[in-house]
């Protein structure tokens, strides 16, 4: 039983709370440029957009005290947390999520994880990170 107890707990633990985060799901997988940073396992990813000039979001830190986190879950489970899709979104959508008063965790499934055919296959865990934001506008 306490095994059960343990096992839910920390299942509840690492899932975000819908109120607490946002998932968004980068489905324009063609339109991002991802690059690697050279600390293991920090990245940013870009795209294009109309009305801002590039949206970017980074996993990265410098010191541990700022690292951001990182959930595993399945393909299912991040659908019922109601992600939203990055091809869906609107300019104003960007700039309420980056600066918005509506601050909450966004964690990313990215386009190079989505865009395989792994979405259907059944239990397949995604690696979801957390990210910051940033948007430079068109001048």
């Amino acid at each position: 039983m306490w095994k059960l107890i343990l096992l839910l707990t920390l299942w509840l633990a690492t899932t975000p709370s819908p109120s607490e985060s946002i998932i968004l799901i980068a489905d324009d997988c063609s339109k991002w440029y991802i690059s690697i940073i050279k600390k293991k396992g920090h990245f940013g990813i870009s795209k294009s957009t109309p009305g801002i000039h590039s949206v970017r979001l980074v996993y990265g830190w410098i010191t541990p005290e700022d690292s951001l986190s990182k959930i595993n879950m399945r393909y299912a489970d991040i659908l019922e947390q109601n992600p939203r899709y990055t091809s869906e979104l609107k300019k104003e959508d960007w700039i309420e999520l980056t600066f918005g008063k509506n601050k909450k965790k966004i964690f990313l499934l990215r386009p190079d994880d989505y865009c395989t055919r792994n979405r259907f296959v059944l239990n397949q865990e995604f690696t979801l990170y957390e990210v910051r934001m940033g948007l430079s506008g068109d001048e």
